[in-house]
This record gives C-alpha cells, sequence and structure tokens, in this order.
C-alpha cells in the first residue's frame, strides 16, 4: 500500500520543483509525494489529519513569504502535534537552524533544502530519504499497536471489568483517536459561525435570529 506524503511550500514554483526531485527520490518505494499549498489558517488541517491521508508531511520554514499562511512551518509542526500524534513531519529549509524558534521541538529532523535536492543521489538525499522511509515505517507501527491495544481493551471492557490502569489508558486511547476529528469539527463550526456572522451583517444586523 502506497504511503502519500504531503510536501508544504506557498512559492508554486518551489513546489514543482521541490516535488520533482522528491519523486525521483523516492520513485523505487511505496513513497507517494505530493504538493500541497499552505493553508490559510492552522485550523484548516484537521480535516487532513483526521482523514489520514498521510504518512508524513515535509514542510518549508517560510510558509508566510507569499501571502498564502501567516504561519511558519515550525508552528505548523506545533499545531499539528497537538491533534496529529505520531505522524513524521520533517522541514526542509534555506535557512540556518539557528533560525527556528521553540517550535523547532515539534518535528523530527531539519534538513537543509540544498544537501537533499540539489542531487537525488547524493549522500545527503539519500540520507534524508532513509531516515523518513524508516519514521513511516515507525510510525504506521505504532498507529497499528495502538489500534489493536485500543480494539483488545474495548472488546475486554464490554466482558470485564478493566482494572485502573486499564481503564486509564483505554481513555488515553480513545483521546488520542478523536483528537483530530474534534478539531476536524471544531474547525467546521468555527466556519459555520463565521459565515453566520456575516450573513447576518448583510441582512442588517445582529438582531436577526
Amino acid at each position: 500500500m502506497n504511503k502519500r506524503v504531503f510536501f508544504i511550500d506557498d512559492d508554486a514554483m518551489e513546489r514543482r520543483s521541490c516535488v520533482d526531485v522528491l519523486c525521483e527520490l523516492f520513485k523505487d518505494t511505496n513513497i507517494e509525494i505530493e504538493a500541497l499549498a499552505p493553508f490559510a489558517t492552522l485550523g484548516e488541517y484537521s480535516d487532513l489529519i483526521a482523514s489520514k491521508l498521510a504518512a508524513a508531511l515535509i514542510l518549508d520554514e517560510k510558509l508566510n513569504t507569499t501571502g498564502l499562511a501567516t504561519y511558519t512551518g515550525a508552528e505548523l509542526a506545533a499545531h499539528l502535534r497537538a491533534i496529529g500524534g505520531s505522524l513524521p513531519i520533517v522541514i526542509l529549509t534555506n535557512y540556518p537552524p539557528s533560525d527556528f524558534p521553540s517550535q523547532g521541538w515539534a518535528v523530527e529532523n531539519i534538513f537543509a533544502k540544498k544537501n537533499v535536492l540539489t542531487d537525488p543521489k547524493s549522500p545527503e538525499a539519500q540520507a534524508f530519504k532513509l531516515r523518513l522511509s524508516r519514521q513511516i515505517i515507525t510510525s504506521g507501527k505504532l498507529l497499528a499497536d495502538h489500534e489493536q491495544r485500543y480494539h483488545d481493551l474495548l472488546v475486554k471492557s464490554t466482558k470485564n471489568d478493566l482494572n485502573s490502569a486499564e481503564s486509564a489508558e483505554l481513555i488515553e486511547l480513545e483521546a488520542d483517536r478523536i483528537a483530530p476529528v474534534a478539531a476536524a469539527e471544531r474547525e467546521r463550526f468555527f466556519q459555520l459561525d463565521t459565515e453566520i456572522h456575516k450573513l447576518k451583517q448583510l441582512l442588517g444586523g445582529e438582531g436577526l435570529l
């Protein structure tokens, strides 16, 4: 089964050129690289995470240079960590690591674009390929293990009483499973509320029901 990895960059030409090189780099694997323009707000990523379409994300750090977004790659990674669990997130950048804010903890790795994308056959590019491939495998196995454990505890709870440790573990596993879905629902509610507010203004004010 192919693994879809999204490359997110706010520059259209950069997206195309980088994805071309990344596709060449991963052509002999089951990893598919797909370009994605950044969403306007962080909340709009909730559906992407909830859908579990992404096996990993590759981010440019400077996502806020063209006006498509107001956040950086590290800030996006920190947001996704809150709703996406173990999804591998790496940053490719032309900027030195010293430029990174405190959110840099949220990514697995930070790589220099020039080292990875200049030549797919270079040692640096091959190291990036190997590391990301391993992270995707590890993340997938962790997710599968969590899903199996959740299923086992859920089935057990219907037949026998769980001890306190098992009950706490079941609650934690369930919270991890529903966090992306809950975040997506909150974003849809926010968007709907915003549209209702706009309609009220157009129709004559907030006094309308």
